[in-house]
Order: structure tokens, then C-alpha cells, then sequence
């Protein structure tokens, strides 16, 4: 008997580091060998103050042709200033410079689905049923 024909299953974690770098490597291969053109290019933009202190910022990539909106995120204390527009603007232009025809994010309704609406974004799904009440929005916009 083949030891593939014997199949066990693991329970991920701490101690399965290695196993998870190597599940990773091969499902990228795995995606990379069917995409033709593939572009995989990250990207982020950081607010900092003047002593270093990091108070907010972006982070995306350019994936296959669409601008991926990973996360966005402004300190409290300077939020209302137009710095996640900025940031906002200039993942945009990323996106466009990678010749990106959509953008797309993700964002919780506790979060701010309001300030992607005000910004051109258009609510494309909306998934229920999170503890909490908390509502999932997944928006995009054409660049």
C-alpha cells in the first residue's frame, strides 16, 4: 500500500509553522502555474508621526488585474483629516499604474463601509451573521 493511500489530518497552530509555509508555497504554485501574466505586487503606505509612531495606513496588492484593498486603518486621534483619503487615492494610483481595472476591500460594519461609499466604491455583496451583529461588506470600484 502506496503512503499516500493512508491519509491523516492535522490540526494547524503554533506547531505547524513549517506545514503551513510549505501548504502556502505549494497552493501559490498551484495558482501561479494557471494564471497567465500573473502580476503579485504589494504594496503599503504607513502615517507616521514625527518621533516614528505609526498612525495609520494601507496596504493592498495588484492580483491578476484587480487592486486588493487589504486593509486600511487610522488612528483615532487624527481620523476626519483626510489622510485615509490620501492613502485611499494613492493605492488607487498603484492599482492604475498596474494596470488595474477594479479595486476591491472588504470591511466590517463596525469599521467604515461609509467612508469606500463616499469614495466611489459600490457595495457588490453583503454577508449576515457574525457574533455581534457585525455585517461584512465587500465593495469595489472601477479605476
Amino acid at each position: 500500500m502506496d503512503s499516500k493511500d493512508k491519509i491523516i489530518i492535522i490540526e494547524g497552530g503554533s506547531s505547524a509553522l513549517e506545514d503551513e509555509k510549505t501548504f502556502i508555497r505549494k497552493f501559490k504554485k498551484f495558482n501561479d502555474s494557471n494564471l497567465l501574466e500573473l502580476v503579485d505586487e504589494q504594496v503599503s503606505y504607513f502615517l507616521k508621526d514625527l518621533s516614528g509612531d505609526v498612525l495609520g495606513g494601507i496596504m493592498g496588492r495588484a492580483w491578476h488585474g484587480a487592486l486588493k484593498i487589504d486593509q486600511l486603518w487610522i488612528d483615532e486621534s487624527i481620523r476626519g483629516k483626510g489622510h485615509g483619503y490620501k492613502l485611499l487615492k494613492l493605492i488607487e494610483k498603484f492599482g492604475v499604474e498596474y494596470k488595474c481595472s477594479v479595486a476591491m476591500t472588504e470591511t466590517g460594519s463596525f469599521q467604515s463601509p461609509e467612508f469606500y461609499l463616499k469614495n466611489g466604491y459600490e457595495i457588490e455583496h453583503i454577508r449576515k451573521g457574525y457574533k455581534d451583529g457585525i455585517t461584512e461588506y465587500m465593495l469595489r470600484k472601477k479605476l
